[in-house]
């Protein structure tokens, strides 16, 4: 670009508009990227006004932090149940909460028991300005048992068992 009747110092403000304007582009996705992280089960949901929040991750029962979505519900006592999904690594986040005891349930489908994890949040005197408490909570998946097939009595002599294999199973009761 040719400047035709400016100083050079025009061009060099211009030069430094340009960027800072390049600079501050640049840090939008390294903010936006800081301020992301555990899923907010809800964002638009106002809790119930508090300023805790209770955070957790949800781990395989090999002890590999879970790889997909999972179903968490927040319910407490005097207070409306709240169902989300974490993120896509187990993750979650309730905000605006107040103290008090409330109860994690976790439904991570049809492979996994339903674990349920009590937190308390104890409710400090109000101060202007206070952030509030974090209640961090990491939850095990453990593998739903095999359903039971009925039970029965079964005669060895008319299955395919062999004779030494009786005798040992009639002396042993």
């Amino acid at each position: 670009m040719h400047w035709i009747g400016t100083s050079s110092l025009a061009q060099s403000r211009y030069y430094c508009a340009v960027i800072g304007l390049f600079s501050a582009l640049a840090l939008i996705p390294i903010s936006a990227f800081a301020q992301m992280g555990a899923s907010d089960v809800d964002p638009s949901d106002p809790g119930n006004g508090g300023r805790n929040s209770i955070q957790g991750n949800i781990f395989y029962p090999s002890g590999r932090r879970v790889d997909r979505r999972v179903r968490v519900t927040l319910s407490a006592v005097s207070r409306s149940e709240v169902t989300g999904m974490t993120d896509d690594n187990g993750s979650f986040t309730f905000r605006r909460l107040s103290g008090g005891s409330y109860t994690i349930v976790i439904d991570a489908g049809k492979d996994f028991e339903v674990v349920t994890e009590p937190v308390e949040i104890n409710q400090s005197p109000s101060r202007r300005g206070s952030a509030g408490q974090t209640v961090t909570v990491q939850i095990q998946l453990r593998y739903r048992s095999a359903t039971a097939s009925p039970r029965g009595v079964i005669d060895a002599t008319l299955a395919d068992v062999p004779k030494q294999a009786v005798e040992f199973y009639e002396k042993g009761e």
